[in-house]
């Protein structure tokens, strides 16, 4: 049988999966699908012992603990979901142990300095002007390549804001600085607003793919030595705003994050104030 047949023959699975984005739903579909195939037993009768069976597995596979984590997180909430609507008797994800895992933030984020010679290094006038979009507005990826500009309003003062369809179906208004909103109407010229704002040669959207590789080889241009993604410039506008004194709540607003505990934690990655600055140098 099919793999993505195995994975339709549960209908509570496509239930679990209406709503969210293309991306979530493809790595989840692979988590429950790799799950499946290894637990070889009709979903109604899996027991707690696979599930820790097969989170043994998955750290004896040397993955990341970061990666065993998100992996368990999909299949308990897979089971949590079901049990929720009845088609199981019991939660049995429920008491399954996630994975610790080091928090690794401090270590995805750009300098000012960085993020402005990535910027600048970037010649190319659409790729320029994406990545200002990236840092400025702290858009995720999927937002970004599926950008109209008819999702682009004018302002007074000569600004502009944009209005994105965020994670978890939410609606986000997002406001645009001056300059970069100059620099988006001369960008646009004619174009018509079910028009991308950051076309691919072919005339329709970039995908995430052609986003990654703009985005590495810009900071590998710029001498930068990490592994930067899109998300990168997400992350700097959070902690580079909070360190010039933004609000948390505005912050939090604009990065769409389901709660404030998400924003602060880019205070702890980046701490003002610690006991050994009140010592005596030894």
């Amino acid at each position: 049988m099919p793999v993505i047949t195995i994975i339709r023959s549960i209908p509570i699975v496509e239930l679990w999966l209406h709503g969210r984005s293309v991306h979530t739903q493809k790595a989840y579909r692979k988590d429950i699908r790799n799950f499946r195939l290894q637990v070889s037993k009709p979903f109604a009768t899996v027991t707690l012992g696979d599930l820790q069976s097969y989170a043994d597995q998955l750290a004896s596979n040397e993955l990341k603990a970061i990666s065993c984590h998100r992996i368990l997180s999909s299949i308990k909430s897979l089971f949590t979901f079901a049990h929720k609507l009845g088609y199981l008797r019991f939660d049995v994800g429920r008491p399954l142990k996630l994975p610790k895992y080091k928090d690794e933030l401090a270590t995805r984020i750009l300098t000012e300095e960085e993020v402005r010679k990535i910027i600048e290094m970037e010649r190319q006038p659409r790729n320029h002007l994406m990545l200002r979009m990236l840092y400025l507005e702290a858009l995720r990826v999927s937002e970004l390549c599926r950008l109209k500009w008819g999702d682009l309003q004018e302002r007074e003062n000569n600004s502009g804001q944009l209005t994105v369809l965020c994670k978890g179906s939410k609606t986000n208004t997002i406001i645009i600085p001056q300059s970069l909103w100059t620099d988006l109407v001369t960008f646009r010229n004619t174009a018509v607003d079910i028009a991308p704002v950051f076309r691919s040669r072919k005339g329709g959207h970039l995908s995430p793919v052609q986003v990654w590789n703009i985005v590495r080889k810009a900071a590998k241009r710029a001498g930068i030595n990490k592994p930067v993604s899109p998300h990168f410039f997400r992350h700097a506008n959070c902690s580079h705003s909070i360190s010039r004194g933004c609000n948390l709540a505005v912050v939090s607003k604009t990065l769409n994050h389901a709660s404030l505990i998400t924003t602060q934690k880019y205070i702890h990655i980046k701490p003002n104030e610690s006991s050994s600055l009140y010592l005596e140098d030894v």
